[in-house]
This record gives C-alpha cells, structure tokens and sequence, in this order.
C-alpha cells in the first residue's frame, strides 16, 4: 500500500542534509575553541598573571614571588598548504599542541612575525612592569650576581616543504615590513608602535631570509639597524622563538639611599638625611675608627658589586640600549632560534609553561 505522504513532512534527504551541516557547524566550532579562542585564553591568562604580579610588585619587591605567571608557550608551524596539517618534525609527539599557520607568499610571513611580537610584547605589560625583581641584589647589591629571565611566548616552526622554497625565503624581511606596515586597528605602523613606548626588540634573523638585525630603541626611541648575511644553507635550519626577557641592575645612588633607609629609617633628600621624627644638617658621626672602618669596606664592596651588575646587564641589553640605559636593565622582546646554546645567551632563567 502506498504510504500518504502528509503536508509538512520533510524530505528525508533534505533531513541529512540539515544533520550534516549541524555536525560540521559542530566540528567547525570545535576547532575555534580548540585552535584559535584557546590560543586566545592562554594569552589573556597570560596578560592576567602579568599584570598581577606586576601590581604586587609595586606594593612590596618581595611580594612579586609569591604571584606565579601562568603564561604558556604557543607553538605554530608555518606551511603553505591549503589543507591539512604542516610537517613541522620539531613538534614531534606535540602535535596537539600546535597551531597551523597558513600562507601564501613571504608578505603573509612577515605578517604573522610581526603580529606575534606586538603580542608578545603586550601580554608582557611593554615593558612597564617589573617581573623578574631580585630584590636584595637590586636593592642592596648582596647575594648572587643579576641575571636576565625570560618568558617564551611562542616557538615556530616551518613545513619541510616551505624550508626547501629558497626562492620564498629569501625575500622575507620582517624588518621592513614593520616599518612599513601598520598595527591592526591603529594608525600606527608596528614600527612606529613600539618606538611610541620606547618598544625594545631585537628580531635575529639568522634563520630566516633577509637576514637582517633589527635593533631595539635607545632612550630616545630611536632605532637602530645593522645586517648579517648569512650563507642559505643555514636558513631555517631551526625552529625559531619570540621571548620576552627582563634584566635590572642596582644604582650607586639607589643602594646608599636604601642603607641609610634600612640602618636609620632615614633616607637622602636634597642633601639632607631626612628621619621620620628629625633632620640632620652636617652633623658629625661619633663612632670607633674599626666601626667606621667596617663601614667603609662595605660601602667600597657593595659598590663594586654594583659596577659589576650593571657591567653584566649592559651585556644582555647592549644591543637594544646603549650608556647607562644599557647598565640599569631592558626589557626586550627578542626573536631568535629555538636551541640551548641561543636561549642561554640571553635567558638564565625561563618562566612559561612550555
């Protein structure tokens, strides 16, 4: 008997129609949580974390090391393909944690360069907060020598069929397209951006084509450039990484203010030596000549320890700093291979979650 089809009734093929399209707005909402707003929520953690610790930091030294930073690197392989995942052998057994990063030419290349260290450096806090403070060295110049820390903020890695594109490559000049390209939503170029904020990066292109230095602003936001060449044989032979490093060194005049703070709850102002209950004007200091001896050789020590710090952090941020920028600390996001030997270079100490 023939069934009497009712008014209303759907087709059944217009039905698997509308449950495929269901499970692929599923599959595709899917990946937007799981590669792009994931992506997304570790930066903001991230920026939280930052910004925290950073607020402790203001209100007590020590009380910044009590306030962990929940920043995770993100890790990316560039490919050109237009489906499917590139093969990037550097994220062997990490492949769930890796983003795909699609491109057409070396513009598009540039592009993501650019856009991951403007990120990077936000998340940061753009080198407005203090992050990384040792606090008795700084503060008093004692205990163990400075030290530069960093945060990875991301690896990147390329396809092996897009490290045999010498011809794409070799055309790729980060440099120039920051100088020339503006920030997404801003009239700014990325360039002039960082140089806004007295920006400080550093883009070591020994892997990548165009190889260019790009150096960070001085005190007057001016920046620097200088080339590498490289052979191409080396180009892309690693995987690369943008980081965040932090380094600060004690003053001569910063660690006299906190003696004299820490023996008398005084501190110097204008000349004077200012108590919370007096205020001395040239009084003469009554005391046995071993004591004021003993005085004397730990001024003369805490003030080498000090030349010797700030010799160290001129080390680190001399080629983003010069003079006594370059001696009291930077912060810095820099873009360099993905190896020990590079990394140690630059940071003593690493703090994100890898």
């Amino acid at each position: 008997m023939k069934k009497i089809k009712k008014k209303g009734d759907l087709p059944s093929g217009f039905i698997v129609i509308i449950v495929l399209l269901l499970i692929g707005f599923a599959i595709l909402l899917i990946f937007l949580f799981k590669f792009l707003w994931q992506e997304r929520i570790d930066k903001e953690t991230c920026h939280q974390s930052v910004l925290l610790r950073g607020t402790a930091s203001s209100v007590s030294k020590l009380a910044e090391d009590y306030v962990p930073l929940k920043c995770k690197t993100t890790k990316y392989c560039i490919t050109t393909k237009l489906i499917g995942k590139g093969n990037c052998k550097e994220f062997s057994g990490e492949e769930k944690e890796v983003t795909t990063v699609r491109v057409k030419d070396e513009e598009d290349i540039e592009q993501f360069f650019a856009r991951e260290i403007i990120d990077c450096w936000s998340m940061m806090g753009e080198g407005r907060l203090s992050l990384f403070s040792q606090y008795i060295k700084e503060t008093y110049a004692l205990g163990q020598d400075i030290y530069p820390t960093c945060v990875i903020c991301s690896r990147i890695a390329f396809d092996e069929d897009l490290k045999n594109n010498i011809d794409l490559l070799s055309q790729i000049n980060i440099e120039e397209y920051m100088k020339y390209h503006k920030v997404p939503d801003k009239d700014l170029t990325y360039f002039d951006y960082l140089a806004r904020d007295r920006g400080k990066i550093s883009i070591k292109t020994d892997s990548i084509g165009g190889s260019k230095l790009f150096g960070g602003s001085s005190s007057s936001g001016e920046v620097g450039l200088t080339e590498n060449e490289v052979q191409p044989s080396t180009i892309y032979s690693e995987q690369m990484s943008i980081l965040f490093m932090q380094i600060s060194a004690p003053t001569s005049s910063g660690v006299i203010k906190n003696d004299l703070k820490a023996a008398f709850g005084t501190e110097v102002v204008g000349g004077f030596i200012v108590g919370a209950k007096f205020i001395i004007v040239g009084a003469k200091l009554i005391a046995k000549p071993e004591f004021l001896a003993a005085v004397l050789v730990f001024g003369i020590y805490q003030q080498y320890e000090v030349a010797k710090n700030r010799a160290i952090s001129a080390a680190y941020c001399g080629d983003i700093s010069v003079g006594s920028d370059a001696r009291s600390g930077c912060s810095v996001v820099r873009t360099i291979n993905y190896n020990v030997g590079d990394i140690t270079k630059y940071c003593q100490a690493i703090e994100s979650i890898p």
